[in-house]
């Protein structure tokens, strides 16, 4: 893919915000499964 530098910057820098909001809630959660997963077989 290749981006002219006169695109629309406002459309990538939403396509960023986007991506990384996804990226902190996958995150969050991905963290929370294996951290409950190893509460339960430690107890």
């Amino acid at each position: 893919m290749v981006d002219s530098a006169d695109a629309t910057d406002i459309e990538a820098d939403e396509r960023v915000v986007v991506t990384a909001l996804y990226l902190s809630v996958f995150l969050q959660i991905a963290a929370r499964l294996p951290y409950n997963s190893c509460l339960e077989y430690t107890r």
